[in-house]
Order: structure tokens, then sequence, then C-alpha cells
């Protein structure tokens, strides 16, 4: 251990500050702001009305009444239909008061929405329970590690808006989502998030950081922004006031924007950074993360970096933890194995924290790499808030296995040896596996092996876990496989509803009819259905075949069986010599060459990360076993020898959080070389980078200059605002690279520069990097006429144009010269475009075989039989009955047609549409006919049971629309009809769904 040579951050602020010409107390800006107009600083109001902001304020309303008199006001705020029973909610709990208001103003929570649902996304009992924390502990309550409400933390509620095209902003549903630490330290209902649509925020000739320097009014409380990210602009509800047309008296429970930025970032201690670097540190409050253990500041220390001779930083990033914080951690969040590394802010601090197994600590305690993890520092004078010692935990080592190749890595590697037949062969073996995994129906245990393939095919069971746990998925490792998907339209504009509306892809549990095709076949196979029986099922499985197949040839990612990704942390003791790692998995997962799972990787491997631009961005390392470091499991650990850190070859990444691939396969590692004179070369950047960019070296100091509020708050925001100024720079550089590879060849001077230009941008928000006017239009000449490459387009099986238009510029294919030899993804997308089709075919012969399925008798049987006996015993009391049900259904299915219209028309709308149509049609379906309207049939479930089976039956023989079967029956009544064939087939087992939801199969049965 180095802790000899560990210091206090309260030291190090000490001397900092010290050595400072500006103190706190040297600059004090005005307190309260005044409004003014010729600054821009006319209000955006979100809403507004008077004396409805005093009611809300003068007899304590519920928030969740303010927000949606607010929403439902829109921009016009008109808000005369609420305004005669707001009074009604007073004293009342969100919840109660939510109620309430959808009883009086919708016809209440909409049954289109389940309990479970419900619970999962509805905000208003966890902002209960932040306002029941936050009045026993206005500061503290919600930050976690609170006795009076042992494992629970606050920040979970989203406010959310959204910039419309005449620049005003719609509020949204307020939601539940992820916590963070600003939202814990100061309460969900303090911070609005605003989205810009991407048609807005890449707008030419629009000022958005001169409209969002504005102050944002809603009701009397004043929002005023603090950070952009990505398509969103953050604001905090600070201490103003605004009512009847001016600012007015300030609101002690919150800070002015000048101190909440103080607060999380102080300029005094802080003041030798760079504005930009510490523009970036604001940031850091919003990671979404949950609170683990708060330390004591004495246990909080720093260690310094390791630098190498040459002066590459080797522990970049990453800090340690003593064995006693890590079982602290385990048992906090309830895990069931100790973890090794932990990603998280704390004190200032940013990076990764790999355990030490060797400190000898009886407290919970870290070291701090310094200076690399020290990004903020605090006034060594002022007692340290209780927050800044609460460790803020973003998520911990988890290894993926088989690592997935990206477009990027394969061009690397296909450059530096590895033959193109390697990856055609993965592509194959993809397409193969999916393929025949999706339509082998028999075999021994095929609809067991088939229920796990569909399963693997979208990833249900994740999506379903995940679904559940939108505040802190991220930390249990639900990636949520949709939420991801870039081809998702976040931009639709949906009729707005006054009822709740469904979540996407949550199943109707009504119905019993899951959202997504993957859910509803796997619910079939478990109920005994099967394809070649089922016209249904097999259509479900055709169609997630399909879906299948474009994804693999459009998105051009092939899984590696031998490849895991993790995050990567420097060797804490030394062990290893100069480009070996270590890498050991808690369990056997690791795929041998010859087959076998094993839980270490030794021998020759590849590692790489995102992003991977130019050739020395792939690196052969040798990955060795280590006595000493086994005890690091799930994690890749790098040498901390060597002239540089490894990392740092690879796009000049860091140990605070990075995740890199590895790869032990051999037909990959063998091939792959690369000259160590190219490694030197492309691994630093070229001459004459250093012209491209405008750099920003204004210090905080400067800023500290300005005594007036309004100076410095202007100063303040243009650089926390500044990435709203021209945010599709990076996107368009990025793009050129792209053709810049393909026209100039990977390991041309070109295409050196732009790979460098991109990644300088990509980290311009902290190294204050603005590319030159003159450099940008360069480019642009040059690349900007060169059309989208072919092997990018998405469109499989669809003809690619010679040319084609954008931003009213011709646009042509571009042609690669005959001297750089094929390009690898032309080639790999023509062998997955040839494959493709060729599985395409193998599973449209699928369509002539629904056609000769005959109608299930399980599924008949319950209303042929009814009717049988009915009719046999002349019973009319008993046929009356019948004819009720067989009447609604009728009905209903003439509901159901012209809902849902034509089937291309419905499936393109936005699934939240598609499920709340038919989520409506099945609570009809099922609500009628009741007991009391029948002679002879007095049970729900016998009700049930005949009007699933006789709307099998209606859609098999009553049909007037052609074809011999359609998603009726099963859109309304498909858990009726799978426990008809379950109990036909018997013998079977009732399960609840949330049971069920956890079920999953074992790999081997």
């Amino acid at each position: 251990m180095m802790s000899s040579s560990s210091r206090s951050l309260k030291r190090l602020a000490s001397e900092t500050d010290s050595s400072s010409s500006f103190n706190s107390t040297s600059s004090p800006p005005s307190k309260v702001p005044r409004l003014d107009e010729s600054r821009g600083e006319s209000p955006i109001f979100l809403a507004h009305d008077d004396t409805i902001a005093d009611l809300f304020c003068g007899q304590k309303i519920p928030f969740c009444i303010q927000w949606e008199v607010a929403r439902r006001g829109g921009a016009r705020f008109n808000y005369d239909k609420f305004r005669e029973d707001l009074h009604r909610y007073t004293g009342m709990t969100n919840v109660q008061a939510y109620e309430g208001f959808l009883r009086n103003h919708s016809e209440g929570k909409s049954s289109n929405i389940s309990e479970r649902e419900y619970a999962a996304t509805s905000p208003w009992s966890e902002l209960d329970m932040e306002e029941k924390a936050l009045l026993q502990d206005p500061e503290f309550g919600c930050i976690g590690n609170n006795p009076r409400f042992p494992g629970w933390y606050g920040g979970k509620v989203d406010l959310r808006g959204t910039l419309e095209k005449d620049f005003s902003i719609k509020l949204e549903r307020c939601s539940l989502g992820p916590s963070c630490k600003l939202k814990r330290r100061f309460g969900s209902t303090s911070f609005l998030r605003v989205k810009i649509p991407s048609d807005l925020l890449y707008r030419p000739q629009r000022d958005l950081v001169k409209f969002f320097k504005r102050p944002l009014i809603f009701w009397n409380s004043v929002f005023r922004a603090y950070y952009h990210k990505d398509d969103c602009v953050f604001l905090y509800k600070t201490n103003e006031t605004f009512g009847r047309g001016s600012f007015g008296k300030k609101n002690k429970g919150s800070l002015s924007l000048y101190d909440f930025i103080q607060w999380m970032n102080p300029l005094e201690y802080n003041q030798k950074q760079k504005l930009c670097k510490w523009t970036s540190r604001m940031a850091l409050g919003l990671s979404s993360s949950v609170p683990g253990p708060r330390l004591v500041q004495k246990d909080i220390t720093t260690i310094p970096d390791i630098l190498s001779k040459e002066g590459s930083n080797m522990t970049d990033g990453c800090g340690l933890s003593s064995l006693a914080l890590n079982k602290v951690i385990r048992d906090q969040t309830g895990r069931q194995e100790m973890p090794t590394v932990i990603q998280c802010r704390v004190y200032g601090g940013k990076g990764l924290l790999s355990l030490d197994r060797e400190w000898e600590s009886d407290t919970p305690s870290i070291h701090l790499r310094n200076p690399s993890q020290i990004k903020i520092l605090y006034s060594p004078e002022v007692a340290v808030d209780l927050s800044h010692l609460t460790i803020d935990i973003l998520r911990f080592n988890t290894v993926k296995t088989p690592g997935r190749l990206s477009a990027e890595v394969i061009v690397n590697l296909a450059h530096n040896g590895v033959p193109a037949e390697v990856f055609l062969d993965l592509c194959r073996d993809a397409l193969k596996e999916v393929v025949e995994g999706l339509t082998t129906w028999q075999g021994e245990d095929a609809m067991f092996h088939l229920w796990k393939n569909v399963e693997q095919a979208e990833h249900v069971i994740i999506s379903r876990l995940s679904r559940e746990s939108v505040t802190n998925g991220r930390l249990k490792g639900f990636d949520n496989p949709r939420d991801n998907d870039p081809t998702e339209n976040e931009n639709d504009n949906f009729n707005e509803i006054h009822e709740q509306r469904s979540t996407a892809w949550w199943p109707d549990l009504i119905s019993g009819c899951p959202s997504s095709m993957s859910e509803t076949a796997m619910a079939l196979l478990d109920s005994g259905f099967q394809p070649s029986s089922c016209a249904y099922l097999m259509d479900k499985l055709q169609n997630i075949t399909k879906s299948a197949i474009k994804n693999l040839v459009n998105k051009s990612h092939y899984d590696i069986p031998q490849s895991a990704t993790a995050l990567v942390i420097p060797d804490p003791y030394g062990e290893l010599g100069p480009n070996e790692i270590h890498f050991r998995t808690s369990r056997r997962e690791l795929m041998t060459q010859d087959g076998y799972l094993s839980d270490t990787v030794t021998g020759e491997v590849l590692i790489t990360r995102h992003p991977c631009k130019v050739p020395s961005d792939v690196r052969k390392v040798k990955a060795v076993q280590n006595l000493r470091l086994s005890g690091l499991v799930d994690v890749i650990v790098c040498s901390v020898k060597g002239s540089r850190r490894l990392l740092d070859y690879l796009g000049t990444g860091d140990y605070d959080g990075d995740r890199v691939l590895v790869i032990w396969d051999t037909r990959i590692t063998l091939p792959f070389f690369i000259d160590p004179e190219k490694v030197k070369k492309f691994s630093s950047p070229p001459q004459g980078l250093h012209y491209c960019f405008k750099i920003d070296e204004r210090p905080v100091s400067a800023c500290l200059q300005h005594f007036r509020y309004f100076d410095r708050i202007s100063i303040l925001q243009d650089y926390l605002l500044a990435s709203l100024k021209n945010p599709g720079v990076l996107g368009e550089l990025s793009g050129y690279h792209e053709k810049s590879i393909y026209v100039d060849g990977y390991d041309s001077p070109k295409a050196h520069k732009l790979a460098y230009i991109v990644t300088t941008v990509l980290d311009s928000a902290k190294s204050g990097h603005k590319i030159e006017q003159k450099t940008l239009k360069d480019y642009r000449d040059r690349y900007k006429s060169i059309g989208k490459l072919a092997w990018k387009e998405a469109g499989f099986m669809t003809p690619k144009p010679k040319f084609a238009s954008q931003d009213n510029a011709l646009q042509w294919r571009p042609q690669r010269p005959e001297k750089l030899g094929p390009f690898i993804m032309d080639t790999l997308r023509c062998t997955a475009e040839q494959e493709g089709r060729k599985w395409l075919d193998k599973v449209e012969e699928i369509s002539g075989l629904k056609g000769r399925i005959k109608p299930d008798e399980d599924l008949l049987r319950p209303y042929k039989h009814a009717l049988k006996t009915a009719t046999d015993r002349s019973n009319d009391a008993f046929l009356s009955d019948l004819k009720l049900i067989t009447d609604h259904v009728s009905t209903i299915h003439g509901k159901y047609e012209r809902s849902l219209g034509s089937a291309e028309g419905f499936t393109s709308q936005h699934i939240v549409v598609r499920q709340d149509t038919l989520r409506g049609i099945s609570k009809e379906f099922n609500s009628l006919p009741k007991p009391d309207a029948l002679q002879t049939i007095q049970d729900e479930a016998t009700i049930a049971r005949l009007r699933a089976s006789y709307a099998y039956y209606f859609d098999a023989f009553m049909r007037k629309s052609p074809g011999n079967w359609t998603r009726f029956p099963w859109d309304v009544a498909l858990r009726e009809l799978c426990e008809i064939k379950a109990r036909a087939l018997g013998p079977w087992h009732a399960s609840t769904q949330s049971f069920y939801e956890r079920f999953k199969l074992v790999k081997k049965w």
C-alpha cells in the first residue's frame, strides 16, 4: 500500500486556496437579480396565472395538482375547467390528490394501465416519500443512509418538458426515472429537463443559448438553466419568486443559481481550471446513480498517480477502495458477490475504485488518485456537505460475453491483416444460428430450445426486469435493448390524452397478451402451442426471424464467441509486465478455442475500445495468470509498466470507466499485425493538428473578476450552455472521417488527421478546442458532396440509387479507388445481403404453411361443447346466455376491425398508441356480459372461457374478411386461450404474472 504518501483532500484544497489571489469573500455577487429585458431576460412562462399561483402557495396544494394543471392548461394557459375545485386538494398527499383529480377531470385511472405498470412508472407515492423526508430534514433527508427511511433514497422523480416548434415549452407527464446526486440533495421538483427535438437543435440561425438564459416561470417559481447535455437542457428552481410581472421575495428553501453552482463546483477553489473544463464538472451531479455509504472525511485520502518515465499517467482515473468499504456496499445494495470495481463520484472525485484486498482498514476508506481523479475541490474551512461525502454509485464491474464486433473494429482488424473470410464466416454463422434456432421445430426438447432462442432473440427477460427498474436498472445491469434502439422515433407527436398512458412494451394484463412479438411467442410456447399447429405462433416466429435477419444485415454487428467486454483498471500491485493484462471472471463463462468454458484468458489477445478510428486503436497484448491478481475478477487489469498507459494507445482511453473489448479468437489474433512504427505514428496526433482549432484558455479566475451578479452568471451560463451553439459538428465530422477512410484509405494522412479532429471535438467540452471555420469549410467542400456509403444503408432489400439528395445538394455515391482494394464493409455487406436473401426465402416458405393449418380443436371445444349441450337438452336459458356471449364477441370484433384499419397502417403507429388501442378493445371485450345478466352461467371464469373460445371460433368460421385467421382472438383473450390449451394438454401449473415473468429456462435440461 502507498498510505504513507496519501494526503487528505482538505489539505489539498487548502494548498490550492492559499496560492490563490481570490478567496470566498473577495467577490460576492449581488443578492437578488432584477428582470432586465434588455439582456434578453423576458420570462418564458410554463404556467402563468397569478390567482392560481397564490392559491397553490397559500393553501399548500400538492405538487401533482400544480404540475397537472400546468401541463393540461398548455401554452394558452387555459385553466378555467380546473379553477373551481382546486381548494379540494388542500392537505392531501400527492397520491390522494392525483386520484381525486383524475376522478374529477377524466374517466379515472385508465384501465389501459395495470397496477404493476402504474407502480413502476407513477411518481406520486415516491414524491410523497420525498416530501416527508425533506420535512424532517430539509437538507439531507433524501440523500440516502437515513435511519428514519432505511434502504430508501430520493431523487427518482423526473420533471420533463419539450421545446415546441413555436418555442413554447410543453410539459410532459411527470414520471419515475433514475436518481442522481443533485435531485437527491435538493429534491426532485427542484429540477426540470427540457428536451430539444433534433429539428430545432440542429436548425441554423437559432440562438438557443440566449433563449435558455431567460428565466422559466412555473406559477411563482423560477427555473434557470445550468447545463446542456445531448438533446436536453437542465434547469434548477432557484430561490427567486415571480408574480404580477416582477420578481418577489426570495424563497428560503432554495439557493440562487449562483449559490447552487457554487455548492456543486465552487469557483474560488477551482479557479486554476479552464472555464470549459470547470463547466464539464457540473455533469458529475447529473450522473444516474444510487447512494452508497457515507464516508468520514478523514477516510477520503489521495495517493499520487503513477507516471512513466515518459510522463504517461499509468493509473489515470482509477483509485483504490478498502475491503471494509466494499463489504458495506455489497450489503447495502443487496448483491450476492463482492464488487471488485465501482464506478462512482464522491467528494469531487470521479472514476473507478478498485478493491485493494491487502488494505487493512477497519473503516470504509478510499484513496483517490491525484491529480487524475480530483475534479472539484471544496473549502477546507467549511463543514463538508454530507451529500459530497456520500458515494454516488454509477455501476459495478460486469462481464458481457460474447463480445460484439462493431463496423469500426472490423475495418481496423481487416486493415491489420485479418482475412475477410473470417468476418464473412462470422456473418454466415450468425445468420445460420439465428434462423435455425427460430425455425427448428422438430426433435428432442425442440420447444424448450425454441423458447430459449426466442427469449435470446430480443433479450426478453432483461427487458422485463428493465421495465420495472426504471430508477436503478443500470446499476442492476438491466440494459433494455429497446431503449437503446437508435431507430426508435423519439420525436413522434402523439395526441395527448388526459388519462394515464400505457408504457412502451408492457403487456396487456387484461387480455394477457404481451406487447412484443417475442414475449407473445414465449407465452404461446410455454402454454403448449406448437408452431406447426398454430398459425398465430408460426406468424410471430416468422416475423421475429425476419426482423433478426434484417438487423444482422443492416447493422453489421457480429458476436465473437471467444471475446468479452469489461471495465478496465490499472494493476494495483505492479505485478504485470509491459504490454500484459490479467483477465479472470467469477464464473466459468469464457469460451476457449476448443469449445470449453473457462474463467481465465491466457496468451495473445487483442484489446480495443470505442471509438476505434486509426490503425493503432486495436492492440495485441499478452494475457497472463497472476496469483496476486486472482481476486480481481470480472475486470481487465492492465500493466502500469512501460512507456505509455495501455489504454492511451486505444484512442487516448483512461481508467475512469472505459469498457474494453478483449478478443482471444485465434482466427483473429494470429493474423493480426501492425508495424511498431505505425503504432507510434497513429497513436499520436498528426503534425499541424493544432492549426485546425481555436483553444479557449480562459480560466475560472477571469469570471471571479466580475463583481456584478448578472455579469458573472451570464459568463457561467454562456459556458454551461455552450454545447448548444453547434451540436451537429461532431456527427458531421464523423461522417467525413468514414468517407475519408473509404476514398482516401484507412491509413492515409487525411483519414489520420480527421480521426484526431473527431476525437478532439468529442473531448472539446473539457479541452476548450473549437474547430476553425476554415477547417470545417475545407472538409465540407471535400466530403459533403459524397453521398452515404453503400454499406451504411439501412434499407436491406431496397435498391440503392446512383446519387441522392441532401440539403438540396447533389450527392454522388462514392467510388473506392482501385489501388485501395475492396473495402471490407462492402464485401461483408454484399455477403450479408446474399445470405440474408437466402434465409429470408426459407422463412417466407412458412407463409404457405400457415394457410394449411386447421383450427385448433382444443380451443374450439369449450364453445362447441356448450352449444351442443344446450342444443341437445333444449335448454333455452343456456342458449340465450350463449347468444349474449356470441353477440358481444361479434360486436367487439366489428370495433376491432374499425379501430385497427389496415394492418400496415396500424403497425406503423408508435407502440404506445398501438397498446392503448388494443387495451381499450380488450377491456371492453372482457367486461361483458356480466354474470347477473345471464340465467345459467354465474361465474366469471366460465364466461371468460366461453367468450375466448367463441372469439377463436368466430375468427375461424364466421369472419367475413379474407384469410383463415387473424390476431383478433389473441389480442383480446390470449391468457384464456393459453389456459384452455394448457388444460387440454395437461398436466399444467398456475402461476401469477410477477412470478412467471421471472422464470428462466436453465441452459441445460
